[in-house]
């Protein structure tokens, strides 16, 4: 993607999917393709299986969020900027 060959990344991670479905990275990359090709339905789609798998996915429930954002949905980016919040005040407790 960095070489300006999205496509070619995005098949990629579409192939390491298929080989195995449950890799959040994988999906959250693939997301990130979709969003920067304007396709947010797909972006969204993304970031959402990332975060089913991983709900501790700070990267994610960001990118979800931003997504959202550009949707003009704000009611649903502020409930996942609230969880991503969440996730870092409960990991910043963890690490004391």
């Amino acid at each position: 993607k960095e070489l300006g060959r999205a496509d070619d990344a995005l098949a990629a991670y579409q192939e390491a999917l298929r080989r195995d479905p449950h890799l959040a990275m994988a999906h959250n990359n693939c997301g990130n393709i979709h969003k920067d090709k304007g396709r947010l339905h797909e972006a969204i789609a993304c970031y959402q299986r990332a975060i089913q798998l991983r709900p501790d996915y700070p990267e994610a429930l960001n990118a979800l969020g931003n997504a959202f954002q550009e949707q003009l949905r704000p009611d649903k980016a502020i409930d996942v900027y609230q969880r991503a919040i969440a996730l870092g005040v409960e990991l910043r407790r963890e690490l004391g």
